[in-house]
């Protein structure tokens, strides 16, 4: 394994500490490149499980499998023993530059492998294997979403083209009622039937489950520990006449066996509400299933102050707790048009999952949000709730505990749950801090700490009695803490100059000092937040390591390597779109190719920009295959004042640079990386600036090569009409015989560009 794998995009440089630490720079020396294999990290280090049904799972949606990896060891400091990906497989169109506002596009697969093409928002396979192999090192599980019941269509139950010829028309791969909407009152129809228009493929069919048989097995190849399993109940079982689960799930459970990281391979089943009819059980024998009711009902109790109701034991599902995923939310609830719980705070989701992720066996599911309502673009990770404190201390208790009783109680505002005869998670579903009191029914007498305030409870007399701080949650129990090193920003590939560094912010975490290394040299001590600046002067893609560790004079963690490469800012491809003169509420940018391809980063309008801070423009990464595509700008609405180019006239060309559309409709190549002034155009033989070659311009080159005139750059370049990089009387001359219509043989009269450094 390779210790660190890079990541493509640059994360935002620390520009501001909230608190004065020291800083150091290291013009680290140029060392070459190279890979090493690392010591293997031990799931105790951060107290992990060694199942996924044991542990918690971070459902990491639409994020980039760089961005997974880059943040992995963040994933493993929060307490979460797995982490889910979106759907994998190819899907029936690009996503590369899209915005969630598709996100439903990664489920409608064309087939069943895993994306290679390069237009994945998510990233390549080789993307995929490196964060694979990352997760590995931290313990990590990673799961997979396979999407099994049906393919893409091409518009109602339309087959999608992309499917390849071999499914798409041979009609045993389709349930013939595939093609009608499904009757959720018939259980045959459930399983045979459209999701949304989605032709149901016959997961009966040998050869389908041979695909997908396949299909998993490439995913375990490449690292895959489990799966998730995408409409699940709309795939029959064995009294039905199925033998899918049993077929599949057995051969990838051996299959795993032989390949895979840890002892055993994790599978559950994506069940909303009930089956229509088949027992639970007929599922449970193969894999775990959501329990969505539940985890909906307790987050709806804590929504509407109602303890009693949040601290309900039963699981509606009827499935065993060591057969069964929750969630305080799902991408679903967040992003449905429904909307369930897109408009339920942070807080209240953070407290709905203080309650399901405390449970004993069961299993839960954090879904990692987008910025708001379908906002923001594929791979991008914008919520950073699953890194919170209160987040990560309920994780952390939910592991400490792992198979010791439970019971929920609730007492006024107040719903908690006690967790053998030492710990407790209780929730305020009326509000933030507040002073508690309420019955002990298995907690020892004694004093113990909330891991999310520092606030001391007690135990006695037959009560829990302390203060929960701001977050509504306290999370009480006396936790083995370990020394750790906080670093900000972690591994990765960012975007700065040669002669600049990257800045990395060390956080010690229980700890009373920590060390660190740049390229295996000598250990430096540190106390307390400490700022470095890496590697000023070293060349694009040199690696730079930064070793870490942590002691709390009695325990030492292990070592940690973090591997930082720079790359040219002006390699990646951007386009900037200054909004001073325009004033529009949003700026969209479509980008489409005029090759005889159809490629195009979203649907009209294209996607929503990003204010870019460091600029003061809107920007946008423009997707390598539409690197010399053509650009048109839109507020988002159907408004002639409020687009450009006009409706039906040609995009921008993009010439494969980076452009920035600014006032006066002008395009112009930028680069805000390097200090240069923008490009200049002028007229060759146009020495005074008139927009005309004249005998004037002539005289003018006289006068200066007698040194009787002064000149700028610009006058500089357009008299130097024969390229010689010099003014002379030879120049003068070529501009009279130009301006007197002889012909000269030299570009007199062409418009040029100069760009002033």
């Amino acid at each position: 394994m390779i210790k660190r794998f890079l990541g493509r995009k640059m994360l935002g440089l620390i520009t501001a500490l909230c608190m004065a630490v020291p800083t150091f720079s290291f013009p680290i020396a140029a060392s070459a490149a190279k890979t090493e294999v690392p010591q293997p990290q031990s799931t105790e280090e951060y107290g992990l499980m060694d199942t996924a049904q044991e542990g918690l799972i971070l459902h990491a949606w639409d994020w980039s499998f760089n961005n997974i990896r880059t943040n992995m060891e963040k994933i493993a400091n929060a307490g979460f023993t797995s982490v889910q990906v979106s759907p994998i497989q190819q899907a029936k169109e690009a996503t590369i530059g899209r915005s969630n506002e598709m996100w439903w596009i990664l489920y409608q697969p064309c087939c069943f492998q895993i994306d290679n093409t390069g237009s994945s928002a998510l990233g390549t396979k080789a993307d995929f294997e490196a964060m694979c192999a990352e997760a590995h090192e931290y313990g990590i599980h990673v799961i997979v979403d396979v999407v099994a019941n049906h393919l893409g269509n091409q518009g109602g139950y339309d087959i999608s083209y992309a499917v390849p010829p071999d499914i798409r028309e041979d009609e045993d791969c389709w349930h013939p009622e595939g093609f009608r909407d499904v009757n959720y009152s018939s259980r045959y129809s459930i399983t045979h039937g459209s999701i949304s228009g989605l032709p149901d493929l016959n997961t009966e069919n040998p050869k389908i489950q041979n695909y997908v048989k396949g299909f998993l097995r490439e995913c375990i190849d490449a690292g895959a520990d489990g799966f998730r399993f995408d409409a699940a109940k709309h795939i029959g079982v064995p009294s039905e006449g199925s033998d899918f689960w049993p077929n599949v799930l057995n051969d990838a459970r051996t299959y795993y066996s032989e390949k895979g990281a840890y002892d055993s391979l994790y599978a559950y089943g994506e069940i909303l509400d009930g089956t229509g009819g088949a027992p639970i059980s007929e599922y449970t024998q193969y894999m775990s299933v959501t329990d969505n009711q539940t985890g909906n009902d307790i987050r709806s109790n804590v929504v509407r102050h109602n303890a009693s109701g949040a601290a309900s034991s039963r699981y509606k599902k009827g499935a065993d707790a060591d057969k069964t995923v929750l969630w305080a939310e799902s991408h679903d609830t967040y992003q449905n048009a429904d909307r369930q719980s897109t408009d339920v705070s942070d807080e209240d989701i953070n407290k709905t999952w203080a309650l399901v992720a405390s449970r004993k066996d069961a299993t839960a599911l954090f879904y990692a949000r987008t910025d708001g309502y379908r906002n923001g673009m594929m791979g991008e990770i914008v919520s950073d709730q699953c890194f919170s404190k209160e987040v990560s201390a309920v994780n952390a208790f939910h592991n400490f505990f792992n198979g010791q009783s439970e019971q929920l109680s609730s007492s006024g505002s107040i719903a908690y749950n006690e967790r053998g005869a030492s710990g407790v998670v209780l929730v305020n579903c009326d509000g933030d801090a507040s002073s508690v009191s309420v019955p002990a029914h298995q907690m020892a007498d004694g004093s113990y700490i909330d891991q999310v305030s520092g606030n001391v409870f007690t135990v006695a007399d037959g009560q829990i009695k302390g203060q929960i701080g701001s977050t509504g949650i306290a999370v009480v129990y006396d936790a083995v803490t370990r020394p750790i090193v906080n670093v900000t920003p972690g591994s990765g590939v960012y975007r700065v100059s040669k002669d600049d560094a990257i800045e990395v912010l060390l956080l010690p975490e229980n700890a009373i000092e920590g060390t660190y290394s740049i390229n295996d040299g000598a250990q430096v001590k540190f106390y307390g937040p400490t700022s470095l600046k890496l590697g000023a002067g070293v060349d694009y893609g040199v690696e730079i390591k930064l070793t870490v560790t942590a002691t709390d004079g009695e325990k030492t963690s292990n070592p940690h390597t973090y591997t930082y490469v720079k790359s040219d800012p002006s390699a990646v491809q951007m386009i900037y779109f200054d909004n001073s003169s325009y004033g529009w509420d949003n700026v969209y940018v479509y980008i489409y190719s005029n090759d005889g391809s159809v490629i195009e980063n979203s649907g009209w309008p294209g996607v929503k920009m990003t204010f870019d801070a460091a600029t003061g423009y809107y920007a946008y990464e423009v997707p390598e295959a539409l690197k010399y595509g053509y650009a048109m700008f839109s507020d988002g609405e159907d408004n002639a004042d409020k687009r450009y180019p006009a409706d039906q006239q040609p995009g921008l060309d993009m010439n494969g640079s980076s452009m920035i559309f600014s006032e006066n409709y002008s395009w112009d190549i930028y680069d805000p990386y390097h200090e240069t002034e923008p490009e200049v155009r002028f007229m060759l033989g146009d020495v005074d600036g008139d927009g005309e070659v004249t005998l004037i311009d002539a005289t003018c080159v006289q006068k200066y090569s007698i040194n009787g005139y002064n000149m700028s750059q610009v006058q500089f370049a357009a008299a130097d009409v024969d390229g010689e990089n010099g003014v002379t009387l030879a120049d003068a001359l070529y501009i009279q015989k130009y301006a007197i219509n002889f012909d000269v043989n030299l570009p007199i009269g062409e418009w040029r560009y100069l760009v002033s450094n």
